[in-house]
């Protein structure tokens, strides 16, 4: 095929893979489809992701030492910006990282901290379960998770950055064990994953919405009896998408609201979900694979196996990235 001056083979080209001009930044090219590849190891325990325009960042929940880290997209110049006993969701904006470690939430500039983040909210009582920024308001919202065998205890709410300080819920009433949160269109969205009582599951969690601000109004977009612990939401205009914990399948629902239903079985339990113009993106930790799925004609297609238990993911324009919790490399596929 002639891409621009030069006669390429699509089949086979890594800057011009199935395509012209489709660069599979580092991956080879097999068969007209870009292959993965890794840009850090020796990060066992990720456990959660961010990008932005140059750096790829994460957090590490043990193994070996629980940790905050940044690197450039090509996984070069791994830095260190905190140390802790336990660390969790990350998020980024233009200037700082924000991240929870331990009961508090932390901020970081980009450029590095020299090891000594600032506390913006807490200590909490629970642990954060998410973060989302709302950057036009310069506002961090995040979720508390339910203590275990209560009913209680859990909530949203939402502070002020770059400095932090008091926290104001979103929503009045307590939510059963809140997990995954986005921002989109002037709305929170977040993930209950339900509660349990008495080592039992109630299976009372799902999608729920309320308008950015203090004591909202929350929305029920819909309650998903029929699974519990579900995590890794992710949305589209239109719709919502999350891995279905109990269930190893993606579970959707209109963003209009309605009941949950199976958007794909799974190979096995899906903790992470992101989504694009035409695909679903899913992380199957359980079954060591990544997948993706058309949106229209959902057709699951393995884009990496043999993996060490892929727990998040995250993507930008041109790449989706995964950590591999027990394999502890950091992999990174052009789409």
């Amino acid at each position: 095929m002639a891409c621009g001056m030069s006669c390429v083979d699509l089949q086979s080209d890594a800057k011009n893979c199935g395509t012209c001009g489709h660069d599979c930044l580092g991956g080879q090219c097999t068969t007209g489809k870009c292959q993965p590849i890794t840009i850090t190891t020796g990060q066992t325990a990720v456990s959660s992701l961010a990008v932005d325009a140059t750096s790829i960042y994460w957090t590490r929940t043990g193994g070996q030492g629980s940790t905050v880290n940044k690197a450039n997209l090509d996984g070069s110049n791994v830095v260190t910006l905190y140390t802790s006993a336990y660390c969790s969701d990350i998020v980024v904006d233009a200037q700082n990282a924000y991240f929870h470690c331990n009961t508090t939430i932390y901020r970081c500039a980009i450029g590095g901290c020299n090891m000594q983040p600032t506390a913006v909210g807490g200590p909490f009582a629970n642990n954060v379960a998410g973060l989302a920024i709302d950057s036009a308001n310069n506002r961090l919202y995040f979720t508390i998770g339910t203590p275990y065998n209560s009913s209680s205890g859990g909530f949203i709410a939402s502070l002020p950055i770059p400095n932090g300080g008091a926290y104001v819920r979103l929503v009045p009433a307590d939510q059963p064990s809140p997990s995954s949160i986005r921002i989109q269109n002037g709305s929170v969205f977040w993930l209950n994953s339900g509660v349990y009582v008495n080592d039992n599951p109630l299976n009372n969690g799902g999608l729920k919405k309320a308008p950015l601000g203090i004591n909202q109004q929350e929305t029920v977009v819909g309650t998903d009896t029929g699974t519990t612990d579900e995590y890794g939401l992710a949305l589209d205009a239109n719709t919502a998408f999350w891995g279905g914990g109990s269930l190893p399948q993606v579970r959707t629902v209109s963003l209009g609201g309605g009941s949950p239903t199976m958007f794909v079985n799974a190979g096995g339990s899906v903790s992470g979900v992101v989504v694009d113009a035409p695909d679903v993106w899913y992380a199957e930790t359980t079954a060591g694979s990544v997948r993706r799925c058309n949106k229209g004609n959902c057709t699951p297609v393995i884009v990496a196996s043999g993996q060490g238990a892929p727990y998040s993911i995250i993507q930008d324009a041109v790449s989706v990235f995964w950590g591999n919790y027990t394999g502890g490399e950091i992999r990174r596929l052009a789409k």
